[in-house]
């Protein structure tokens, strides 16, 4: 049995000593996790206690076969799709789209390609505002690097780095949704 575990099955019977081990151990990651969602320090701050906040109170529920750290990480990303929902009541056009074009699914899939949708959402909303629009006109409005370029007074070398840039921060989103979910 890991650590982890036995902590976990100590937690639910209300443990505070393997809740603060736990703590001691997972906050700087889910800090470090949830920043690179909202880049806002407070917010990230809000974000991390609440999730340690609804751990403790949920812990009578949490199943001895948990695996602790996928649970907290998917705590911690639904925590920071409910905030960003209730800052600025999310209901964007990607989403709607996402979800009236998707095939018909089970409703757990229709969920989980919302929340893919928001979170890639949300990594672009937090680009640049150069490459947020670069990358917009290229991938959403379907525009060649030559267009954008004339478009917007710009080399094509520089609308080639902000979509290179925009691309690789999708990747890390890409990555740590992979590792961590």
């Amino acid at each position: 049995m890991t650590d982890d575990r036995k902590l976990s099955i100590e937690l639910s019977k209300g443990s505070k000593q393997a809740f603060e081990t736990l703590y001691l151990r997972y906050s700087y990651l889910v800090e470090r996790f949830v920043y690179s969602l909202v880049k806002d320090r407070n917010a990230t701050d809000d974000i991390t206690q609440n999730v340690f906040l609804n751990l403790w109170s949920r812990r009578a529920n949490l199943s001895k076969d948990i695996a602790f750290r996928s649970y907290l990480f998917t705590s911690s990303k639904n925590a920071v799709i409910d905030w960003f929902r209730r800052r600025d009541k999310l209901q964007t056009e990607a989403i709607s789209t996402g979800l009236t074009d998707l095939p018909t699914a089970d409703t757990e899939k229709v969920l989980d390609d919302a929340e893919l949708l928001t979170l890639i959402n949300l990594a672009i909303s937090n680009m640049p505002e150069k490459r947020k629009r670069i990358f917009t006109l290229s991938r959403v409005d379907g525009l060649r690097n030559a267009e954008i370029a004339r478009q917007m007074g710009i080399s094509e070398k520089t609308v080639e780095y902000h979509i290179s840039k925009a691309l690789e921060e999708l990747r890390k989103l890409t990555y740590i949704i992979a590792l961590f979910v």
